[in-house]
Formats: structure tokens, sequence, C-alpha cells
């Protein structure tokens, strides 16, 4: 009874461990990047990131709707907050 009990376990263990291997490969990677800390227009597929200067930020954003103590509104409910000129926060 324990050998059976030890050799299903055994397989489990193997089984386990062979299908966590498949898993990881189809991750693309589990780190975080610089891409991770960007939102993406759909219209153009431009990128605005953290850190990004503010003068590239509002040429792919458009137009101010809305300038408030925290954060800039712009088109499209985009809410963006700057520092030293640069992009700190985004909603």
């Amino acid at each position: 009874m324990k050998f059976k009990i030890i050799l299903v376990m055994l397989f489990l263990l193997i089984v386990v461990e062979c299908n966590n291997g498949k898993i990881e490969s189809q991750v693309k990677s589990n780190k975080f990047i610089y891409e991770d800390m960007c939102i993406k227009r759909i219209h153009n597929s431009k990128e605005v990131c953290f850190g990004m200067d503010r003068i590239d930020a509002e040429k792919i954003l458009g137009v101010v709707q809305d300038e408030g103590t925290l954060a800039v509104e712009y088109d499209h409910e985009v809410l963006i907050g700057y520092k030293d000129e640069k992009v700190a926060l985004f909603i």
C-alpha cells in the first residue's frame, strides 16, 4: 500500500515538473521592462511612457482639454501628470 502511494506521488511530481517547463516557455518574459510603463493610442499606435518629455507627449496626445494642479486632461479622457516637465503619472 505504501509503495503504491509513493509511486503515485512520484508520478505526480514528474508530471508537474514537466508541465511547469512548458508553461514558462509560453510566457514572453517575467521581467518588468520599459514598455510596461507606457500607454498606447489606438488610432496611431504611438506610446506615451514614464519619463517622456512633456513636449513629445503632447504631440502624441493632442489638444489639452483641462489643466489641473495634479494632472493635465487630453482628448479621449487621458490624464497625464508631469514632474519637471516629464511624464510622471497617467490615468
